[in-house]
């Protein structure tokens, strides 16, 4: 047996996990443990890594005492999903509910619930942290009363992953289980801030435990609730066995398949800490790994027959790239159909059989699978090879190219239990081929999105720039002085979005919600500063009391001459982070400009300087046979005059005659870079069970624009307007209203991507939805939020 892993950044300075315990609901496993005496009931911290499992709207219990005494994952009264709940129990029903919910199952979430009710303030006797962040918001139905006794730490029977109500099973992996008896510890004492990346990493605890203090681990896989804290405080294990220990931790994050990722038509069913899938009725669908990989790579995989499903159903393993539409079909989605799919399909009715499939054509190809038999699934470089029972079936598909995720479709009670890695090969791979897991990805280009691209909400004062104005800082892990910076009032109506950048110049605007020509304005944003920016008393961008939100990214400084094109550009790109600013004068007629970013960019938007005109915008995902107008809500237009017909390349831009005058204009460039940026576009679906947008990152910010159907604005989500999911603060670059927000715009930010939670503007039915992204944290590093 071989598990293949490559060598991690070690967390915390050095710090690595090695285990983790994976908890099954559908065997009832959990760990308990009978005290033969009372602790410290009035201060106590119990400390937990945890990576999701099973998301079913269940109640799931991660720690547990006889009496009521719980932590859990689930539903609250009103039957929001995903909502942890605190409840003390012994007569007195906390049920503290936080407004933020936690569903992402792709990486792992660090946990601290510490309780001490000596505090003299009612509040205080309870907190709860998530990824070193003290969790504010809940709903309460009471606080712990002063010196409260509570459950937790009596002489009464402890559970880890089960509570004390039937079927309250725990469905995940749990690592570094702490409880600290006597003492009232926060995160810090467990984890910490990476420096490099901004992410929160665990840390080895090196204090003292108290009494009935405990240490889990799972390192003795015969017994996984050893105590290696030194009290001998084991817990009996039951429901688990050697193979629920696994090597996916905090520190090296595995791929699983993502419960999230297929289309909510047909929807399979997850168990084994989401390796295992079964699609039990009629109709396929795609079921994808967490974690993606590039075609350039050398990735293996296993994945093994639990059951064909009847003989008229399908079983078909592969891969398919993130972006390939398949993946969005709402009629009956199988792996194979799109043009970027690629299944060995073992069992059908259909013909042939068995084949290799891609772009919805068959060809016969490798052997009839059985129950147990194991496929492996070999990318190398852009080849695929199928194995089965480790015999070779010959080259299926090469040159192969792009972003991709492993993926499976079934029916009928077909069942496929995935191994990529993290219990151990059952065959040895073939030669160098790594296993799918964050320590094997590359390294991103940019550890820390902050230092190119950053979200800052302020409050204004109304002070002028004579006195000094309002100086705007930055607040990220990094800071950096910012070259473009778009800003809006969210608080007061009619106010537009202010969009200024170092190229044309502090003081001059031009407005993203209007037509309008450029304006300078002396009390608008005044100066690029180190850290941030400084305004004067404009409405727009300082309005006193008002709250404001700025968008800025990094390019480099004013810019510089560009001769690529046939008109010559003023250029300030950054071409690390993929964005650059662009000033040029056309003239009429059809023109090349340069661009400055070496690599193609996704997303342009032009504005002309001097004249009462739409914005224009190229995406990638429309072409540039189409033109999108930012500053209104209509649809993609059929116009070659725009960009002739031509996509952008590595060097310049083309634009037609119908976006060429005598003015100066500006133009925002926008290109992918792995971890930080991406483009694409996906199909709607109207269900609280939208798609899943594969990122490659946890997004900071991401713009929508309808392309298909029906629909309105040009909208906008940040992260840190919505520092928790679900997302549902929404600006409209097309309109100068304030923001909004509601169940209407539900959409989750987590690891790797977005989710899409309501029927909204950019998820209604029949659409077709355009988006450009930009990271918080590369997938390698993220923690779940």
């Amino acid at each position: 047996m071989s598990i293949i892993q490559g060598t991690s950044k070690a967390a915390g300075g050095g710090y690595t996990i090695a285990q983790s315990i994976r908890f099954d609901k559908t065997t009832s496993s959990h760990l308990s443990k009978t005290y033969g005496s009372a602790g410290n009931r009035r201060t106590w911290t119990f400390s937990t890594w945890f990576k999701r499992g099973k998301i079913d709207g269940s109640r799931q219990v991660l720690f547990a005492a006889t009496g009521q005494a719980y932590l859990q994952l689930g539903p609250d009264a009103a039957s929001r999903e995903m909502i942890t709940i605190l409840n003390e129990g012994t007569g007195v029903d906390l049920n503290w509910y936080t407004t933020a919910v936690y569903r992402d199952p792709s990486a792992w979430y660090h946990l601290v619930w510490q309780f001490d009710s000596t505090q003299a303030t009612a509040d205080n006797r309870t907190k709860l942290y998530i990824n070193g962040v003290q969790v504010t918001d809940f709903t309460k139905a009471a606080t712990p009363d002063l010196n409260l006794e509570g459950a937790i730490n009596n002489n009464v029977e402890h559970k880890i992953g089960e509570g004390h109500i039937a079927n309250f099973y725990y469905d995940g992996y749990q690592a570094e289980i702490y409880f600290i008896d006597g003492q009232a510890l926060d995160a810090t004492s467990f984890g910490q801030v990476d420096s490099a990346t901004g992410q929160w990493v665990p840390i080895a605890y090196s204090g003292s435990y108290g009494t009935n203090g405990f240490y889990i681990t799972g390192e003795d896989s015969a017994d996984l609730g050893a105590d290696y804290s030194g009290n001998g405080n084991d817990f009996t294990s039951s429901g688990l066995t050697s193979a629920d220990q696994v090597t996916d931790t905090p520190t090296a994050n595995w791929s699983t398949w993502n419960p999230t990722s297929g289309t909510w038509i047909y929807p399979a069913t997850f168990s084994d800490g989401n390796l295992t899938a079964i699609r039990s009725g009629s109709g396929t669908n795609i079921v994808g790994s967490t974690i993606s990989f590039p075609a350039t790579g050398n990735w293996y995989a296993e994945f093994t027959i639990d059951a064909t499903g009847s003989s008229s159903h399908i079983w078909q393993v592969g891969i398919i790239e993130v972006d390939d539409a398949e993946r969005f079909d709402t009629v009956e989605p199988r792996l194979g159909q799109g043009a970027k799919g690629y299944a060995y399909t073992t069992n059908w009715s259909g013909s042939p059989v068995p084949s290799k499939q891609n772009n919805n054509s068959a060809v016969s190809y490798g052997t009839l699978g059985t129950a147990t038999d194991v496929i492996g699934v070999h990318l190398n470089n852009g080849t695929l090879v199928f194995y089965h029972n480790n015999v070779s079936q010959g080259t299926a598909y090469s040159g192969i190219t792009g972003e991709y995720i492993f993926a499976w479709s079934g029916q009928g009670g077909a069942q496929v239990t995935a191994n990529f890695g993290q219990k151990g090969f059952a065959y040895t791979p073939p030669s160098s081929a790594v296993a799918v897991t964050t320590a094997n990805l590359p390294d991103p280009t940019i550890a820390d999105p902050s230092a190119h691209f950053q979200t800052t909400v302020y409050t204004g004062n109304g002070t002028a720039i004579g006195s000094g104005g309002l100086e705007v800082n930055q607040s990220g892990n990094s800071t950096f002085q910012p070259d473009f910076a778009w800003i809006k009032n969210r608080t007061t109506s009619g106010n537009e979005h202010d969009l200024y950048d170092a190229v044309r110049g502090a003081t001059k605007v031009i407005f993203s919600s209007t037509t309008g020509a450029e304006a300078t304005v002396s009390e608008g944003l005044a100066s690029f500063d180190t850290d941030g920016f400084t305004v004067g008393n404009r409405g727009e961008v300082n309005t006193s009391g008002n709250s404001m939100v700025a968008w800025q990214w990094k390019a480099n400084g004013s810019g510089s001459s560009n001769t690529d094109g046939d008109v010559t550009s003023t250029v300030s790109a950054n071409t690390t982070s993929g964005f650059s600013i662009v000033t040029y004068t056309p003239g009429t007629g059809v023109h090349t400009w340069g661009h400055g970013l070496g690599v193609a960019p996704s997303m342009v938007i032009v504005k002309d300087r001097g004249e009462v005109t739409n914005w224009l915008v190229y995406h990638s995902a429309v072409g540039p046979t189409k033109k999108i107008l930012l500053n209104t809500s209509d649809l993609p237009a059929t116009d070659s005059g725009i960009w002739n017909n031509t996509a952008p390349t590595s060097s310049v831009v083309t634009t037609g005659s119908g976006l060429n005058d005598a003015h100066s204009f500006v133009a925002y460039c926008f290109a992918e870079v792995d971890g930080f940026s991406k483009a694409g576009s996906y199909v709607a679906n109207a269900s609280t069970d939208g798609p899943f947008v594969y990122c490659g990152f946890r997004p900071a910010w991401v713009i929508f624009f309808i392309t298909a159907g029906t629909g309105a604005g040009r909208s906008i989500l940040d992260s840190v307007r919505d520092p928790y999911n679900p997302e549902d603060s929404l600006l409209q670059a097309n309109t100068t209203a304030v923001e909004s927000s509601g169940s209407s715009y539900y959409t989750d930010f987590v690891s790797n991507g977005f989710k899409l939670r309501t029927s909204s503007d950019f998820n209604g039915s029949g659409r077709t939805v355009a988006y450009m992204a930009f990271a918080e944290s590369p997938f390698k590093a993220a923690t779940a939020r």
